[in-house]
């Protein structure tokens, strides 16, 4: 009996650590996509603000305490909205659509910059 429940757990740890491992993979990629679509600028924002009035307030402390308490703050938040996004973003794309997502995403990019490298490129050949 004992063999059996140690030979299904360890059968069963793998799995879920690299579902784990997936799920952090997944949250990892949609946080940069969030960062690159500037969704999450708002968040951002929010910060600011709430840094803004709470150092204008009675809460009286110097920069570093302010630095820390955004940056710990900050990374708080990223957790939070990764921890509501995430789970619905799995429920209608898999880490492998993500993953496709992601590479459009880059590919639009560099296009992109590649345009505003070449523009300049193409007006100076024109003098």
């Amino acid at each position: 009996m004992v063999i059996c429940v140690a030979t299904s757990l360890t059968s069963i740890l793998p799995a879920s650590a690299q579902n784990s491992d997936q799920t952090d993979e997944y949250k990892t990629l949609l946080k940069k996509i969030m960062t690159l679509s500037g969704s999450s600028a708002s968040s951002e924002a929010i910060m600011s603000q709430l840094m803004s009035s709470m150092k204008n307030g009675p809460f009286q402390q110097d920069e570093a305490y302010w630095k820390d308490f955004a940056s710990k703050w900050t990374r708080k938040i990223e957790d939070k909205v990764m921890e509501v996004y995430a789970p619905i973003y799995q429920q209608h794309m898999t880490l492998d659509e993500l993953k496709k997502k992601w590479l459009l995403f880059m590919n639009l990019l560099r296009e992109e910059n590649l345009g505003r490298l070449q523009l300049p490129l193409q007006l100076n050949q024109c003098r």
